[in-house]
């Protein structure tokens, strides 16, 4: 299913409910025994008001990854790395080359006389929650002159572990795309 900027999407029921819903695959499907609370999605381009929850997202997402365990090695560098993100998403978003789009969860759906009422707890829906977020780099040639905008590392990080695995996502993607334009994806 392809998503759409700015337009709703129901949920009869979350695909995974857990701050991991950033990474997993969104499904939009009917339930079986329909209910009649359905949790409201939508997809927008990320605003820089959205870079602080961003952040929080992504940390969430991969506190336990052993890579981020290893170049950010305490409390208190990650709490740091967490700021480092959210400047991070702030310039990505900012960036004319970089697409940042998020998916916001309303409150619950009702259907009564056959017409649809946001509430939350009866009262109206004026709120929408970032759930997850993605970020597209998009393609440029070696000779656009364009540079993304920098990662600014908190003091504390292990920028040797940080060096080494750049290095092998670097030269895995010069490998599988050469010098042609390319969207990136994750690398095996």
């Amino acid at each position: 299913m392809r998503l759409q900027p700015n337009f709703r999407y129901k949920l009869s029921k979350p695909a995974v409910a857990s701050t991991h819903f950033a990474y997993s695959t969104l499904s939009c499907t009917t339930a079986v025994q329909p209910s009649p609370l359905e949790m409201l999605l939508r997809c927008c381009v990320a605003e820089p008001k959205d870079a602080p929850r961003i952040a929080e997202i992504h940390m969430a997402a991969f506190r336990s990854n052993a890579m981020l365990l290893a170049q950010f090695r305490s409390a208190e560098i990650r709490k740091a790395l967490q700021r480092s993100i959210e400047s991070k998403a702030l310039a990505d978003i900012q960036d004319a080359n970089t697409t940042v789009l998020t998916v916001q969860k309303g409150g619950a759906s009702t259907d009564i006389d056959g017409k649809e009422v946001n509430t939350i707890v009866g009262a109206p829906l004026t709120e929408y929650t970032i759930i997850a977020f993605a970020k597209w780099a998009h393609p440029t040639a070696p000779d656009d002159d364009y540079e993304e905008p920098p990662w600014m590392w908190p003091e504390g990080t292990s920028l040797d572990v940080l060096a080494d695995w750049t290095k092998l996502v670097e030269e895995a993607q010069k490998e599988a795309m050469g010098s042609q334009a390319c969207y990136r994806k994750s690398l095996r």
